[in-house]
């Protein structure tokens, strides 16, 4: 799912309190990207994907130089509203 213009402004401005400074753990890089959309992380399965299963989105920072990523919970962030699972204006 993309963002809006006004959630990806709050997105930016949310991460911005985490990473202001923030130094990547592998090439010490201070540029860093945010993707386009959130992505979801399921509940592994041996047997293959079961659609039903507990999914938690996530929205991707990377680092610009190495591409190094950290995931931020996107209810957490109250990007994604735990009840609805709708995008909200953060």
């Amino acid at each position: 799912m993309q963002f809006s213009q006004k959630q990806r402004e709050n997105l930016v401005k949310k991460l911005t309190e985490f990473i202001t400074e923030h130094e990547c753990a592998v090439c010490h890089s201070k540029e860093w990207t945010i993707a386009e959309r959130i992505y979801a992380m399921s509940d592994y399965y041996p047997h293959g994907f079961v659609p039903t299963g507990f999914r938690v989105p996530f929205v991707v920072l990377s680092c610009a130089k190495c591409a190094h990523s950290i995931l931020f919970n996107a209810i957490g962030l109250g990007i994604v509203d735990a009840k609805t699972g709708e995008l909200t204006d953060g």
